[in-house]
């Protein structure tokens, strides 16, 4: 427990900046869904009917426990708007926390759950940009890193350079996290008070999935380890645990779980989640207990049943409004679970308008960003777990919300989940760095036989 504590303060430390973040204009409460919402909770004034029916807005969505926290922001603080821009960063806040217990019981490694919590934490504050453009200028630099050391020997660092670039298209949140009133996941969650139904439904989504990891962690089996060779490292210790009553867990679990499903619509997808993470436990050497992961399955038709009993079954005219299909879908799951791809299609577009394609500005940017990832795709092996995960449980939960008009807030579970994989790239991206970096490799003499000093042979 030691060696995690560092990381933690550390952690504190970074995240103090979404507190100070939060938003004290006036203008939270004019929102028409936000007075609307704190109107209906006044006239009621009786908090725990909201499990029993349609939320404030009464455009057929069960969310009891972000109206429990509305409810609970009128009592604390009334008509001072800056208390509910409070409100709204704590959750920020513990989200990043949530996050990193998710990924240590994932790892066990403090610098993989460090990293994810803390680019969680800039992403919340729309730091995105940012670091994408440190990635960017690092592409060149190893580029000419690359060429004085090794020359035309371009497989020693090209795929450095293109990494890198790679790297940052995942760390910019401007392709993604924009909707169509220019409002960034930072305002859609810090600056907008409805979007809180996001981030309720995050902590309690991370929690439930942290603390199913916690229980596969402490009491699954593990897959025999094959046998180690001269190049494997030694094991720091065993991989064994003493914790008493595990199954606690696994109903902290549940709870949550069914706390996240009465928050957010897009909690649906948690189930699917969870059955992803125990793929992966699957692939990291242990035996997860698929009767917990059916487990939220049968949650999850609980959920639906319960809902269809208490919500009106019509669609409402909110709900009619916000659906939407074709392409602008597909684009949005593709740009998902294939980074850059529908650059490619960008590409074909510009490219069929024959020699005028030459003189088209975002050619060249749009041909970059789809080889750098080609070429990263071929060095996922070195930490495909990792990468894959962070991929299939962000386009996973996701995935729903494709169908609707965009909102910035719809991508703030994704985002967390998201940081798996871009973790995952950095240490490729690092690790061929270091080799573009690094001097060329020298060839070994040749050894004379016999070796000098070796016994005679016989």
């Amino acid at each position: 427990m030691k060696r995690w504590r560092v990381w933690l303060a550390l952690l504190l430390v970074a995240c103090i900046p979404i507190l100070v973040a939060h938003s004290g204009s006036p203008a939270l409460l004019k929102d028409t869904d936000t007075a609307a919402l704190l109107q209906a909770t006044r006239a009621r004034q009786a908090p725990l009917s909201w499990f029993s029916g349609d939320w404030p807005l009464q455009n057929h969505f069960y969310r009891p426990f972000p109206t429990l926290a509305f409810e609970l922001d009128d009592r604390l603080w009334h008509n001072w708007a800056e208390g509910y821009g409070w409100t709204n960063a704590a959750i920020c806040f513990v989200c990043v926390f949530a996050l990193f217990w998710l990924v240590r019981e994932m790892t066990d490694s403090p610098p993989i759950a460090f990293a994810s919590s803390l680019l969680f934490a800039l992403w919340t504050l729309n730091y995105g940009p940012t670091l994408a453009s440190w990635c960017y200028w690092i592409a060149p630099l190893a580029l000419i890193a690359g060429l004085l050391r090794h020359g035309r020997k371009a497989r020693n660092y090209l795929p450095a350079s293109l990494a890198a670039i790679f790297l940052g298209t995942l760390l910019d949140t401007d392709g993604l996290v924009h909707d169509v009133a220019g409002r960034t996941m930072n305002a859609s969650i810090l600056d907008w008070l409805p979007g809180r139904t996001a981030s309720v439904m995050t902590l309690f989504a991370l929690a439930a999935m942290a603390a199913y990891g916690r229980y596969e962690r402490l009491s699954a089996a593990q897959e025999p380890l094959p046998k180690a060779t001269a190049l494997d490292k030694p094991l720091r210790r065993a991989a064994t645990s003493s914790a008493r009553a595990p199954w606690i867990w696994a109903v902290v679990a549940f709870l949550l779980g069914a706390c996240a499903l009465a928050s957010y619509e897009q909690a649906i997808m948690l189930p699917a989640c969870l059955t992803g993470l125990g793929v992966y436990f699957l692939a990291t050497g242990r035996k997860p207990h698929w009767w917990m992961v059916s487990g939220f399955w049968l949650l999850l038709l609980g959920y639906i049943e319960l809902r269809h009993a208490l919500i009106p079954g019509t669609t409402s005219r909110y709900q009619a409004q916000q659906l939407r299909f074709g392409w602008s879908v597909y684009r949005d799951i593709l740009d998902y679970s294939l980074p850059n791809l529908t650059n490619l299609y960008a590409i074909w577009i510009v490219a069929s308008s024959g020699i005028g394609a030459f003189f088209f500005p975002g050619l060249s940017g749009l041909v970059l960003t789809s080889t750098s990832s080609i070429s990263t795709a071929f060095q996922v092996r070195r930490h495909w777990v990792l990468v894959v995960t962070g991929l299939a449980l962000s386009t996973v939960a996701f995935l729903p919300m494709a169908w609707v008009k965009f909102f910035a807030h719809y991508h703030y579970w994704p985002f967390a989940l998201r940081t798996l994989l871009v973790v995952g790239v950095a240490q490729i991206a690092w690790e061929l760095l270091i080799t573009a970096a690094s001097p060329p490799a020298l060839q070994a003499p040749p050894r004379r036989v016999p070796a000098p000093g070796s016994l005679p042979h016989r």
